[in-house]
């Protein structure tokens, strides 16, 4: 299988075919009309978003669909842009961190990726959730997994910092109760029977190997299609780049730790609308699955909440 990929890759190289560079921008025109809302209007539970850590995604730059739809259902967001602390997160309920990059790495997708955040935010991160704080965490492709690999261990994960490519849909990846790629969770039961969850829709991103029994994994790779190239360079990859077998590989999962949450999602467009390549396919919040990808969206945000208990 893994040479089967070695070849496929080479075969796009040799046509002059670079597909995963296709061109991402946000669907402005994206709306979504909420039904039931968890909380009153600006009376929710507080979310803070990472901008403080060289983030690739956060309130100014790409969530302008996902904060319109979390902001209907009533919760209150706010831009952090501070060190970790646990007293400066203490009236937050959610910490939301999307692809946060080291400073080295700032246009500069190569490895070394050393970690984004500082051996004593970690510490503080931890012990803010042990408090109570749920966390979501964010990682897309390579580098952002390099960058927040010391931060993901210490609940019980390893992050390959890579590039997880289907050799069938070469970009999505699907994961369903019916196949039992979507790995059964609370979460995906929703409030209701209308907010359940039968399948979601990724686009490319990461993967991780869970190393803690008491981790749930949600997304789960069929490994018969899908590899990790472990590139030195977003981007560049060749018939020689090192491959991980998606074996025993999530890219999404969720846990508790003392009073609080995690959710582990190692793909970032699941939390915006975008349009990819020139005939603008939609992929995220936007993908037309019924609304499943946005579904799973707010439910996962219900249960680091504890709407969902």
């Amino acid at each position: 299988m893994l040479h089967f990929f070695r070849f496929c890759l080479f075969t796009f190289f040799l046509f002059g075919v670079f597909i995963i560079s296709a061109q991402q921008i946000v669907d402005s025109s994206f709306v979504y009309n909420m039904k039931d809302a968890a909380y009153s209007f600006n009376k929710g539970p507080l979310i803070l978003v990472d901008e403080f850590h060289n983030n690739d995604m956060s309130i100014q730059k790409g969530m302008t669909p996902l904060i319109k739809i979390l902001q209907k259902d009533g919760y209150r967001l706010k831009a952090y842009n501070a060190p970790f602390r646990v007293n400066d997160l203490k009236e937050a309920k959610i910490l939301v961190i999307i692809s946060a990059l080291h400073s080295t790495n700032v246009d500069n997708w190569k490895l070394p990726t050393p970690s984004a955040l500082s051996k004593i935010e970690i510490d503080e991160l931890v012990q803010w959730i042990h408090n109570g704080g749920s966390l979501l965490l964010v990682a897309d492709h390579m580098p952002f997994p390099g960058a927040i690999k010391e931060l993901s261990s210490r609940f019980g994960v390893e992050w390959h910092n890579g590039f997880v490519i289907d050799s069938v849909n070469w970009g999505m990846s699907f994961f369903s109760k019916r196949d039992g790629t979507l790995k059964h969770h609370r979460l995906l039961d929703g409030r209701n029977q209308e907010e359940q969850v039968n399948g979601v829709s990724t686009y490319y991103g990461s993967g991780f190997q869970i190393k803690d029994s008491t981790i749930n994994g949600i997304f789960a790779f069929d490994d018969s299609n899908t590899v990790s190239y472990q590139t030195s360079e977003a981007w560049k990859m060749f018939p020689d780049t090192p491959l991980i077998s998606s074996n025993d590989l999530f890219q999404a999962a969720v846990l508790t730790r003392g009073n609080g949450r995690v959710a582990l999602i190692a793909e970032a467009s699941l939390f915006s609308a975008q349009l990819v390549g020139r005939n603008k396919n939609p992929v995220g919040l936007n993908f037309p699955n019924n609304n499943q990808n946005l579904q799973f969206v707010l439910n996962l945000f219900h249960w680091l909440s504890k709407a969902i208990d």
